[in-house]
């Protein structure tokens, strides 16, 4: 990878792809919607504009020289505020894809590596998931999700871009937006260890960030030929809402129960995906066990309420 653009640097999954291309001594330039308050160098662009993102990324291209890597990261994640402001969602989901590809076209960058969700397939379903499965977004954020893949896949298909799609499972770690749901548990757990949850059925594929990262990067490196490529990227591991509430309290040593609020729903609501492509694809394999990285995630929340 001879440089990288990083949009979305400034946020939970951005920050640490930055950090960990800033230690491969990968030249890199960083957009944000926002800038950054945590000191690492980021240009603040309004993604939603075409011109705004096109003069960002053209001058981040001429800062890098050469034909760099774009890791589009940028836009909401948060699955409550695009159900509250579906047009916000996308334009920060949607639009701000179309424009960012748009003003790749226009400066010669046609590498591009985009995290989307498993949240797109159609649940219940067959486990563990592929990525023949079929597409089923519950949600607003979802939706948004399958309607950028779409426009990805335009871009490969008119105008040879190589891009690869990552579905991610649960994405955990220090740092992490605070209403995930692994967030809610762990933030429970740390308070008076009493952990309520709607339920505590629906199993999920959780991955650590830094896992997330390192096979963004390894797919970026794996190869660049045209086409649209999608994989899976999360442990392979599905693990239901009370066993991580389990694991947490063990972790710190309580042993009160999860008290779910209410009991038998979620029990179809089940996601583990098959990884087996992007480990084949990288040779990619998740490094942090689930425990490791809830008693790190534990500890950074202490740090933070210090």
């Amino acid at each position: 990878m001879t440089g990288a653009i990083v949009t979305g640097a400034g946020g939970f999954l951005g920050y640490a792809l930055a950090r960990h291309l800033e230690r491969r001594a990968v030249p890199l330039r960083g957009l944000d919607l926002r800038g950054s308050s945590s000191g690492h160098a980021i240009r603040c662009v309004d993604l939603s504009n075409l011109e705004s993102t096109c003069g960002a990324i053209a001058v981040s291209v001429e800062e890098l020289g050469g034909r760099p890597t774009m890791f589009h990261l940028a836009g909401l994640a948060h699955a409550g505020l695009c159900r509250a402001d579906p047009s916000a969602a996308f334009t920060a989901n949607v639009t701000a894809t179309a424009n960012v590809l748009e003003a790749c076209r226009r400066v010669g960058v046609s590498r591009i590596v985009f995290p989307s969700t498993a949240l797109v397939y159609a649940l219940p379903g067959p486990l563990p998931i592929t990525e023949q499965a079929p597409l089923g977004p519950r949600s607003i954020y979802a939706a948004t999700k399958v309607c950028a893949e779409a426009i990805l896949g335009g871009y490969a298909a008119d105008y040879s871009f190589s891009i690869d799609i990552a579905r991610l499972g649960n994405v955990y770690g220090p740092g992490g937006p605070a209403d995930s749901v692994a967030s809610t548990l762990l933030r429970q757990v740390i308070g008076d260890g009493h952990v309520h949850l709607r339920t505590l059925a629906p199993v999920r594929d959780f991955i650590h960030r830094d896992d997330v990262v390192d096979g963004l990067i390894r797919l970026a490196e794996a190869g660049g030929e045209p086409g649209l490529r999608i994989f899976n990227l999360s442990s392979g591991v599905g693990t239901s809402i009370g066993e991580l509430a389990e694991l947490a309290n063990q972790a710190i040593g309580h042993a009160t129960p999860a008290i779910e609020t209410e009991p038998g729903t979620g029990r179809e609501d089940r996601i583990t995906l098959d990884v087996g492509l992007l480990k084949r694809r990288t040779g990619w394999t998740p490094a942090i066990p689930l425990r490791d990285g809830v008693m790190q995630t534990l500890q950074a929340i202490r740090e933070e309420r210090r």
